[in-house]
């Protein structure tokens, strides 16, 4: 299915939102992992909405964020043709001074939509910088995601700290702040954490994300909900959230642990086939009666294996939220 517009994605939302179920929106920095969630996806019948950080399109870009969009998004455009399923692209986490760059996405097609993070700052600043994105980005067919209160720890070199009451959001700002935004989808603070949890967490607030709601449905506006730092969150409070209007669950640092893990297990069981057992340096020309195998140190075996964990863990994801089954834009495979 070809990369999805805007337009297709707000469908997408919309049928979430009514049906309460949920997308885990995967970030990936590496051609693997994306083609994990995308045969994860496949497999149980998902839309599918993966991500690129600032950080990921440095890494991918050699540090030039714009070329690593480019070649990011022409990944998952070329790769989107080969799939049965709808695929969206956000771009995640960007400051607001960085907004040239999400104009720049804007501007060139590349993303399905962006989120514009102003969270840092004062109301007014937040609620004047996304006012902005919003304009330029509805102007090129592009969905915007903000952030209103604090998601606490580190994402993506981006740390944000317990200040006090700022940290929860404020259902009546929440009501302003999309009233003059306009826009389409906001990630409600309710305690989660970026990263790992080390026993710091706050209260997990499923009832800030009720009041956001009513207040919403009291003014009369259209909103869809974005849970950040969803790793680790158990299952019960998700749906909890999923039934006041979340229809997008963050996902990176569960794949970035579940990633090593296979990794690392792969390569402790071929360990014997690519160092000689007296340890030292393994000469591809052997040593004695031994001599490494080919077949088990080329790096492919452990790529695809890596994306069989991921695609795996990707369909327990999409189970957790409901979209298994509910596929608007599966179609024939391109050959």
């Amino acid at each position: 299915m070809p990369f999805l517009s805007g337009e297709e994605l707000d469908k997408v939302y919309k049928e979430a939102k009514r049906n309460q179920y949920a997308f885990p929106a995967n970030n990936f920095a590496d051609f693997n992992l994306l083609q994990g969630f995308l045969d994860g996806a496949e497999a149980v019948n998902a839309d599918c909405v993966v991500q690129l950080s600032n950080g990921a399109c440095k890494f991918l870009g050699r540090d030039d964020m714009k070329r690593g969009l480019r070649i990011g998004s022409n990944m998952v455009q070329e790769l989107a043709e080969s799939y049965s399923i709808g695929v969206a692209l956000n771009l995640d986490h960007t400051r607001k001074d960085k907004t040239d760059f999400l104009r720049y996405a804007a501007d060139q097609g590349l993303a399905t939509s962006v989120m514009i993070d102003a969270s840092d700052l004062p109301f007014e600043d937040n609620l004047a910088a996304t006012k902005e994105v919003t304009k330029f980005a509805h102007d090129a067919g592009l969905l915007v995601e903000a952030e209103l209160g604090k998601v606490l720890g580190e994402e993506d070199h981006i740390v944000a700290e317990d200040t006090g009451d700022d940290v929860y959001t404020d259902p009546r700002q929440a009501v302003e702040f999309i009233r003059q935004t306009d826009a389409d989808l906001l990630a409600v603070c309710i305690g989660t954490n970026h990263g790992v949890s080390k026993g710091k967490d706050m209260p997990l607030r499923v009832d800030v994300m009720t009041a956001c709601n009513e207040a919403m449905k009291k003014a009369g506006l259209e909103c869809y909900f974005v849970l950040h730092g969803g790793s680790g969150v158990d299952p019960e409070r998700i749906q909890l959230c999923i039934q006041q209007g979340v229809v997008k669950i963050n996902k990176d640092t569960e794949y970035q642990f579940v990633w090593t893990q296979a990794m690392v297990g792969h390569y402790d069981e071929i360990r014997d086939s690519a160092i000689h057992p007296d340890g030292g340096p393994s000469p591809l020309a052997g040593r004695g009666d031994w001599s490494p195998d080919k077949k088990r140190f080329d790096p492919r075996p452990a790529l695809k294996h890596g994306r069989g964990v991921i695609a795996k863990r990707t369909q327990d994801m999409i189970r957790e939220g409901g979209s298994d089954g509910k596929s608007l834009f599966a179609k024939k495979v391109t050959a």
